[in-house]
């Protein structure tokens, strides 16, 4: 048989339909004489010819022969009326299919699978990509600006831990807007009350892991910074009292600096004058190191 194309098979969707039922009387046939064989063996019949020409045919073989053309002609009728792949009808002969049926495949643990591939070898730099532009921070959920008093007096070693620190923070606050999506489609979808409370319960709680961390990674920024001594004693005091906002030590810092007299541009000993802090974002780029595993 000629091979044919898969250019072929896609634009000929009628002979691709008609080779699969040619296919599919072929077996059912060689599968009904493999059945009424096995009832001969159990004395069901007393034989199954192998379908002898005409002119070896003798009138002994006659009653044989009705058996078996009666047979042949069943099989070719039902062929003829169902084409399909279907193995119900295999019941009726007596034999299991022969067919092993297809275990589905269980979605979370593939997930599972995949987020392991994914901690070993780290994932994909295609993905990483997509995933950089792909959601936005929730209100409130973005990472907090470096506040400017505190960039101009810190060194630029530290000034690069807080932006390697704060990337992981971009993460999160990305998956927590993929996760409110996930939610939204999942408890739209849900018909069920209770099923889709347990959802939501679930998913609530996967947010709290997240930002259980997102917190942490706050205040060991704010740490960093307080922990740094070239800072006055003065106006650490007012940094520590500071609340979290969309900057990291406040927006309104400044003003709050000076109420208590000191210069918003020279809180520390040292002045590294105005730095191009730009904002940390997911890093699409990093490649982690493969996992050693015991």
């Amino acid at each position: 048989m000629p091979k044919r194309s898969l250019d072929r098979d896609a634009q000929d969707p009628n002979a691709v339909e008609s080779e699969v039922g040619s296919v599919c009387k072929k077996v059912k046939e060689m599968l009904t004489r493999i059945a009424l064989r096995r009832k001969a063996e159990k004395g069901t019949l007393q034989e199954i010819p192998e379908g002898p020409s005409d002119r070896d045919k003798s009138p002994s073989d006659a009653t044989n022969n009705d058996l078996t053309d009666e047979n042949q002609n069943s099989v070719e009728e039902g062929c003829d009326e169902e084409t399909s792949c279907d193995t119900d009808w295999l019941e009726t002969l007596d034999i299991p299919p022969l067919v092993a049926e297809v275990k589905e495949v269980d979605p979370i643990s593939s997930s599972v699978s995949q987020w392991k591939q994914w901690f070993k070898y780290g994932t994909p730099a295609k993905r990483r990509r997509a995933l950089k532009y792909k959601y936005e921070y929730l209100e409130g959920l973005g990472v907090p600006k470096m506040n400017s008093a505190v960039i101009r007096v810190l060194p630029r070693q530290m000034m690069s831990k807080d932006r390697s620190i704060a990337t992981y923070h971009a993460a999160l606050g990305k998956a927590l807007t993929a996760l409110k999506l996930a939610m939204v489609t999942a408890v739209n979808r849900q018909t069920d009350t209770a099923g889709s409370d347990l959802l939501q319960e679930r998913f609530d709680d996967v947010a709290c892991y997240m930002i259980d961390i997102m917190r942490r990674n706050v205040s060991a920024r704010r740490k960093l910074v307080l922990c740094y001594g070239g800072i006055r004693q003065e106006a650490k005091r007012l940094l520590a009292r500071s609340e979290v906002d969309s900057f990291l030590f406040g927006t309104r810092l400044p003003e709050h600096l000076r109420r208590n007299g000191i210069d918003v541009k020279n809180i520390g000993y040292q002045n590294f004058g105005e730095a191009n802090y730009a904002m940390p974002e997911f890093n699409c780029y990093f490649t982690p190191q493969p996992v050693r595993m015991l």
